[in-house]
């Protein structure tokens, strides 16, 4: 990505199509109302404040502060998500996962920055859904969420498109709870699923004219994904979606990158899963529709995305 011209900057329509590599007539109302409406400016980190920044982070990645996260921990994380949506009587607000924290610095255009709001971040969030969803999904009569988490992408998703049946995929239980709330609060068309995608259930088919999505689904498999790959390219859905932390958009030769790689590594998050799904493409297995790298939060870039379909 090229460098913007000065350390102060805002998220406009433009730069937004440029980030996601979209033309700007593609970019939905929905999206376009947020970066009218949301602080989305921000500043670039340089100088001794930046090195300051990297070696923060380095001491963190040397620390083995980050280390990866177990089933246990996401059983906690979501039942404390459960807790709190029902003590606050099923408000919607309440589903925002924990790894969204407010006032992070991020990583735009190979730039370390400091938003002003410290909403950036979950707003940004909502802006990129909006965008992938109507861009990939409209066609579709199903879609079935894989990792499915807080059921934070259902209600969006619903908001989107209120016609369509809407499942939410997890191996936590807890998860599995909160989409069936979800549905029965707010009468919408969805349901949960206990789902391993480590062992996927080869006894749960994916519906005709379906859509897959994961968001941060997959980056725990690490390695251990070709297991959920195999079952998709059976099912056949019509298209799949992940925007998920991509270890092969990275350049290790470049210490912006480097540092992502180091985190992403050290979390023992998702493998070479891009290069895979290129092998499958040259094996006539599969057909990629687009790749992009977009931005990231303080650690690693953990919104970027592919797009494919089984042939």
């Amino acid at each position: 990505m090229s460098k913007p011209g000065s350390s102060s900057q805002r998220v406009t329509k433009k730069v937004f199509s440029k980030i996601v590599g979209d033309k700007l007539s593609n970019i939905p109302r929905e999206t376009l109302k947020l970066l009218e409406t949301e602080n989305f400016s921000y500043k670039i980190i340089k100088g001794e404040e930046r090195d300051k920044l990297v070696l923060d982070i380095i001491k963190k990645i040397d620390a083995h502060d980050f280390l990866p996260r177990g089933k246990r921990k996401w059983v906690q994380g979501w039942r404390e998500i459960l807790k709190n949506f029902k003590k606050n009587k099923y408000d919607l607000r309440f589903l925002t996962p924990q790894y969204i924290k407010p006032g992070t610095q991020m990583r735009i255009f190979d730039e370390y920055v400091q938003p002003q709001s410290d909403d950036f971040e979950l707003n940004w969030y909502k802006a990129f859904r909006f965008w992938f969803f109507k861009k990939y999904l409209f066609k579709v009569d199903n879609i079935y969420e894989f990792g499915c988490g807080t059921g934070y992408n259902l209600i969006i998703l619903n908001s989107l498109f209120p016609d369509k049946k809407l499942i939410g995929l997890d191996w936590v239980p807890e998860s599995k709870t909160i989409a069936d709330q979800i549905a029965k609060t707010y009468k919408i068309n969805t349901k949960g699923i206990i789902f391993d995608m480590l062992n996927p259930d080869k006894n749960l088919s994916i519906e005709s004219n379906s859509a897959v999505i994961t968001l941060g689904g997959l980056e725990q498999l690490a390695d251990n994904y070709n297991n959920f790959l195999d079952y998709l390219i059976k099912n056949k859905p019509k298209i799949c979606l992940h925007m998920e932390p991509l270890l092969d958009f990275y350049d290790e030769n470049k210490l912006f990158d480097y540092l992502a790689l180091r985190f992403h590594l050290s979390r023992n998050y998702l493998g070479h899963f891009v290069k895979s799904l290129e092998k499958l493409e040259n094996k006539g297995r599969i057909k990629i529709i687009s790749k992009k790298r977009t931005i990231g939060s303080k650690f690693h870039d953990g919104y970027a995305y592919i797009v494919w379909k089984p042939l």
